[in-house]
């Protein structure tokens, strides 16, 4: 992942880096990437709300 990448380079420099499409889980890690911040929920969040969107119009039954 880029942004991954990038962050190798701005975090020792303490550069904060914005990005309305990274996606990764693993930039969650706040720990590791105390200067990444992102505009666009990590895919763990949006597949939660993909599923949720296909049970409101009953594209599948709910399993719990």
């Amino acid at each position: 992942c880029l942004a991954t990448q990038l962050q190798g380079l701005l975090s020792p420099l303490q550069i904060p880096q914005i990005s309305p499409s990274a996606t990764s889980t693993e930039l969650s890690d706040e720990s590791a990437y105390p200067y990444f911040f992102r505009t666009a929920p990590p895919d763990s969040q949006q597949a939660s709300a993909i599923v949720a969107l296909m049970h409101g119009y009953g594209m599948f039954p709910k399993l719990i």
